[in-house]
């Protein structure tokens, strides 16, 4: 039986004699560098990395930083980590190592690189299946699980981001720490890393932060009920640094109940995975067939087998079938913290299960209107509030206007987030262009960019449905006469109901209190302007306009009005991002539970159009509302600032069929229906 150094020695020799005489760096600090060091003191290693030491000293080498890799002629960066680090560290230095034509290396020779893959292969989650492991504890007495990243994850993408959340400087002493720790060949729990720490830190507010953070492995548990409920002997064996009386408090909490003496943890035991932990399961156990189930292919396969362990059964973890899966190319985005919490939250919701691609072949999977909103939709939507937030406060608006029927689900955010955060005042305002559009006029140039905007019929349609003219005032159009020239032939009876409509228009937007010299918000989806256009004729304040995307206008007319758009101003000819391809269902899913909004009578009250969308549109609609606001609920807003917006779009790509499994009846059969230009679009 080999022993973990043994084969990290053996490995590099075999493996880098090529390299000799050339110039290289270890990326890693743990002991197997120092085994390395020692044994092989005649390669030209001329420095070490690590993500928080640079500038530090180790083993004799200096911990470098890139710029001084490449000022010391390195050759080659030789990764030392397991294999489920490997990738998560190559991102840390891709741009340096592929600017400058480095080569890099995991242990065991294999170059490592970004894979440029157009068809995936999911061969292996075929092996991966609930009813080979079913059979498999069927066939055993004992039962041993992992534990994290098997029977519970993180919502974050790496475990050392619950360091980062609290604080970047304590995350570099606390990896420090524990770095060194283990670098002695200890197997330390989380007190023993605080106290090297110092008296200055607390381990409180990290095991706060883990409790957050950590969800079960749904799939998972079932299988260790199923184990349970066989009457089968059931252990949870962990490499890990927090102690078995916090592992069985978490793990209570999130519904998991294990008889404390039967979780043994490395960091008790002092003896880890690879060197005698599995003996010691033997130990307790007792005599019988043991199974043990983990995602770690070394720690829990590998290591099991050379310690004697009758059986095993392999699954991934979920930022390993995030890399498998169709949409790994999010993870070129994990190179700072708000991301990796936004893929985190991700890889939660959609590859909590690890049996997931041996059912669907690779692609994602939403099994209730809640799932698929949470997943693919409220990302967008929490980044778009944190976007709009901050922009404000550089704008030092007094307040926002979320315009009705898109600001519905903004609004019920800033009800949800209010008293906890410092957020501008923000107020759900009745607007739509069919209102604002007519109540806006007052000129002929008004008259004619309300005709020339979209509209599917007749120049004397539109004098009906728009101008809301009615069949006495409608004059029959001249074979002579231009479309606009008829539809100006009725200014009179157009501005004599636009004043109409002003009034009483008028009549609810003056009790809102807004004063004349005040910084207003506007806040609207996808919109070329329109509404901001139109009311900036009625109000006698200044408006900015605040969308997820602003259309390139084709015309003039609104060059006088501000916009600040999170994705820019587009040109709709041209596909940029994801959202603009399906805008009309994001559409939906913003929209509020009530019709579209036509006029205000006499007495201020809003009139609506009749409502087309059934008692099940409006449920499902429901459901992904509430996983919007669960969503933003548990999210940083503050961190949210600071998210790469192409991310969040880049998962809202993934709710095509090509890449999702959607099994909901949300909109199947529905039909957006755009009354202002007389239109109906497929959802």
């Amino acid at each position: 039986m080999i022993s973990e150094k043994e084969y990290v020695l053996t490995s590099f020799k075999n493996n880098f004699s090529h390299l000799y005489n050339a110039p290289l760096v270890i990326y890693g600090i743990g002991k197997n560098t120092k085994y390395i060091l020692d044994s092989f003191p005649d390669y030209k290693i001329v420095g070490l990395m690590d993500e928080v030491r640079t500038g530090d000293t180790i083993y004799g080498k200096p911990i470098i930083s890139c710029k001084e890799a490449l000022e010391l002629g390195v050759k080659a960066i030789v990764i030392i980590a397991r294999a489920s680090n490997v990738n998560i560290i190559y991102r840390r230095i891709a741009d340096f190592a592929i600017e400058h034509s480095l080569d890099v290396y995991d242990i065991n020779g294999n170059p490592v690189g970004f894979e440029e893959r157009v068809e995936k292969s999911f061969e292996k989650y075929k092996s991966i299946n609930q009813d080979v492991l079913q059979s498999k504890i069927d066939k055993a007495d004992i039962i041993s699980f992992d534990i994290f990243d098997t029977l519970i994850m993180r919502r974050c993408l790496y475990p050392r981001d619950i360091f980062y959340i609290i604080d970047e400087d304590f995350a570099k002493a606390r990896i420090k720490a524990e770095t060194e720790l283990y670098s002695e060949e200890k197997d330390p729990n989380i007190y023993d890393i605080y106290e090297r720490m110092g008296r200055a830190y607390s381990p409180q507010a990290e095991i706060d932060l883990e409790k957050e953070y950590l969800v079960p492995r749904n799939a998972m548990i079932e299988m260790l009920n199923y184990a349970l409920e066989k009457g089968k002997s059931v252990w949870l064996t962990s490499d890990m640094y927090l102690p078995k009386e916090i592992m069985a408090e978490m793990l209570s909490k999130l519904g998991i109940n294990v008889k404390s003496e039967r979780v043994l943890v490395s960091c008790d035991c002092k003896t880890a995975k690879h060197n005698g932990l599995f003996s010691l399961l033997r130990q307790k156990a007792g005599n019988g067939r043991i199974l043990h189930i983990g995602d770690n292919y070394e720690a829990d396969i590998t290591s099991a087998i050379r310690y004697g362990i009758d059986d095993t059964f392999h699954v991934e973890n979920a930022g390993k079938m995030l890399e498998d899966s169709y949409a790994s190319e999010i993870l070129n985005y994990s190179n700072t913290l708000p991301n990796r919490l936004i893929i985190g939250e991700f890889i939660s919701k959609q590859l909590n299960d690890p049996f997931l691609f041996n059912r669907t072949f690779g692609k994602f999977e939403a099994n209730s209107n809640y799932d698929m909103a949470y997943s693919f939709i409220a990302p967008l939507i929490s980044c778009f509030f944190s976007w709009m937030v901050k922009k404000a406060r550089e704008l030092n608006l007094d307040m926002i206007l979320l315009s009705s029927r898109d600001g519905h689900i903004i609004e019920k955010m800033y009800q949800l987030l209010k008293d906890k955060h410092d957020l501008p005042q923000m107020k759900y305002f009745y607007v739509s262009r069919a209102l604002a559009v007519i109540a806006g006029l007052s000129d002929d140039e008004d008259i004619i960019h309300a005709a020339q905007l979209a509209y599917d019929g007749t120049p004397k349609e539109m004098l009906k449905d728009r101008f809301h003219l009615s069949d006495g005032d409608i004059m029959e159009q001249r074979k002579s006469e231009s479309g606009d020239e008829y539809i100006l032939r009725h200014k009179t009876a157009i501005l004599r109901i636009a004043k109409q409509y002003r009034e009483n228009y008028l009549k609810y937007i003056e009790p809102l209190g807004i004063k004349p010299d005040s910084r207003v918000g506007f806040f609207d989806f996808v919109s070329s302007g329109t509404c901001q256009k139109a009311l900036t004729n009625i109000m006698n304040f200044e408006l900015t306009g605040l969308y997820f995307v602003a259309i390139k206008s084709a015309d003039n007319y609104k060059d006088d009005i501000y916009i600040e758009s999170m994705f820019g101003e587009l040109n709709v000819f041209i596909k940029k991002h994801n959202i603009t391809d399906n805008y009309f269902f994001m559409e939906n899913v913003l929209s509020s539970f009530e019709p579209t909004l036509i006029s205000f009578d006499d007495s201020a009250t809003p009139q609506f159009l009749d409502e087309y969308r059934t008692e099940a549109d409006l449920s499902a609609l429901n459901e992904a509302h509430n996983a919007i606001l669960d969503y933003s609920k548990r999210s940083n807003l503050k961190l949210l600032e600071e998210v790469n917006i192409i991310l969040p779009d880049s998962i809202f790509k993934y709710i095509q069929s090509d890449f999702c499994n959607i099994n909901t009846d949300y909109f199947t059969n529905a039909k957006l229906q755009d009354e202002f230009c007389n239109r109906e679009f497929d959802l």
